[in-house]
């Protein structure tokens, strides 16, 4: 073979001190010349019947129900943000009175970027499940419109295509999408349009869920956190209303908090397909690194996983290969492997659909219990999929917090007296309250709601006549360094017990899954505005 005797003339001249690590080269390169001609004539035959599978439902999806076809033409005239919003997270914190802000709002309302709102307000309209819009864009360029490819707005599968090693070309834009709508959103609350903010944000969750059906786990989980953020991002423009202007009007509150819903709503997580798309991608590596007795394919084995660990990174492919070479001879039969993913899909299923105090959530998973070094294509195929689990948790709290709290909001602008119990929401703006999802007493058929303190009027643990002190709440924020900051009795505090199960008085806040001790998941004041505020007071944000 040509390839082969290219390596043959450098073995030749190479010296004796280095002949073994030639060897070794020579016999990667030799497989991955040999199996990219096996890949013509076999490899792709079986990666079809996966890819195949993977678009089927998809390609059912009729054309007046396709989100991406509406989307996809108007992310590609998307101009590139300006620097001070150039990510997500820059124009979340983005206010009308900060340095830039002008530069920032002359690229939202420029007309190709007003096109994408209108877009995403048209295909997240329709609320009923059946007939709503779905994001369908089909996995491959093949798969694809020629126009999206062209765009780079697809889902790049390589040849042979291979679902593990998906490149999700389109999802850059999406989070420029998300950038326009932060800044869009804090325009429109400076101007006194704070419902207008809050739709605008349902929007973006209601794509987000959209998403969240997306049968790979890097798509689904860009869908949840899109959920959360939205509902962090509602908060955060109420907060800072109240704290200012007060111009929220009432008319629309009760309609957005039945849109936010997680419960007979678009965004009910009951009706929530299980990713699968990943065990299809896992399946497929199997499928093509192994042979029909079942023993291991030389010729496919180091080139196919090789590819996998550099997708992002092309120039690892060499080392990469050398490393998968080694390992080949003391991999496990297919069966073996076929057995495991049956495992992992069934045990990976039920965790989607139980509660999250389950006892079965606490143990290993299948994929946890995998031996890396005898399944090498397992676990060189499909990633840890807790963190899509802990996503969801989190967005059940954050948008059954941010319901309890757009209510608590239209109770004080209505009565003009600040709330002093969430159980005064009930029934005006809500049929019942929300639950803390991560309180685990609701396993023993408890409802239990988040928790509510107005800083300084607890008198529990005071002496006669000692003065109420200002509650210091240690935040330990998603990005950025730790903080303190002191809460007077003019703002609620509303909490949930967190993944400690513990109401530790909001003390200390954490937002995250992971268990962490004596840390409370803060819900009102935002977290977000705190960290803002935090950045202004330090000089880091002007």
């Amino acid at each position: 073979m040509r390839g082969a005797s290219c390596f043959d003339n450098v073995l030749a001249r190479s010296s004796s001190e280095t002949s073994r690590t030639w060897q070794v080269l020579r016999e990667v390169c030799v497989a991955l010349i040999l199996a990219a001609g096996v890949a013509l004539v076999s490899s792709t035959a079986r990666a079809d019947e996966y890819t195949d599978k993977l678009n089927e439902p998809l390609a059912k999806i009729p054309p007046e129900r396709r989100a991406e076809t509406i989307l996809l033409p108007l992310l590609a005239n998307l101009q590139t943000p300006p620097r001070v919003v150039e990510d997500r997270s820059r124009a979340m914190l983005m206010q009308p009175s900060f340095v830039g802000w002008s530069d920032a709002n002359a690229w939202a309302q420029a007309p190709s970027q007003r096109a994408i709102l209108d877009g995403l307000a048209l295909i997240t309209k329709e609320e009923n499940p059946l007939k709503a819009h779905v994001f369908a864009l089909g996995y491959g360029a093949e798969a694809t419109p020629r126009q999206a490819v062209r765009d780079k707005l697809y889902i790049e599968l390589g040849d042979p295509p291979t679902i593990a090693a998906a490149e999700l070309h389109y999802l850059p834009s999406l989070d420029r999408m998300v950038t326009l709508i932060h800044v869009e959103a804090a325009r429109l609350a400076s101007e006194g349009k704070v419902p207008d903010a809050v739709d605008l944000l349902i929007n973006s969750a209601h794509f987000g869920r959209i998403m969240m059906d997306r049968p790979l786990m890097r798509e689904s989980k860009w869908g949840i956190d899109l959920m959360s953020e939205s509902m962090e991002r509602i908060r955060d423009i109420l907060y800072v209303d109240t704290r200012t202007v007060r111009s929220m009007q009432l008319d629309r509150v009760q309609i957005q908090i039945k849109r936010m819903s997680v419960e007979n709503s678009f965004l009910d997580f009951s009706r929530t397909k299980v990713p699968l798309g990943d065990v299809l991608g896992v399946s497929q590596v199997v499928s093509r690194v192994y042979k029909q007795d079942g023993k291991v394919d030389d010729r496919t084995f180091a080139q196919t996983l090789a590819r996998l660990g550099s997708v992002e990174y092309p120039l690892r492919l060499f080392s990469e290969a050398s490393r998968w070479k080694a390992l080949e001879s003391g991999q496990s039969d297919r069966f073996a492997c076929e057995q495991i993913i049956r495992g992992v899909n069934a045990d990976f299923t039920r965790r989607w659909q139980i509660d999250w105090w389950d006892r079965h959530m606490g143990t290993p998973s299948e994929l946890d219990n995998v031996n890396r070094e005898k399944f090498s294509a397992i676990s060189a195929s499909i990633k840890d999929q807790r963190p899509i689990l802990d996503a969801l948790q989190i967005a059940r709290i954050e948008i059954g917090g941010t319901r309890t709290n757009l209510a608590l909001v239209a109770q004080w602008y209505n009565t003009k007296n600040m709330p002093t119990s969430i159980a005064l929401i009930r029934p005006r703006w809500v049929d019942k309250l929300d639950i803390d999802y991560f309180d685990a007493s609701r396993l023993s058929g408890s409802f239990p709601r988040f928790q509510f303190v107005i800083p300084m009027t607890d008198r529990r643990g005071l002496r006669a006549g000692e003065q109420a002190a200002p509650l210091d709440m240690s935040v330990v924020p998603k990005m950025g360094a730790p903080f303190s900051v002191p809460l007077r009795d003019d703002v609620w505090v509303v909490y949930s017990v967190g993944s400690d199960t513990q109401a530790n008085g909001a003390r200390r806040v954490q937002n995250t899954a992971t268990k962490v001790q004596n840390a409370d998941y803060l819900i009102w004041p935002p977290m977000l505005s705190l960290f803002r505020q935090n950045l202004v007071d330090l000089g880091e944000l002007k």
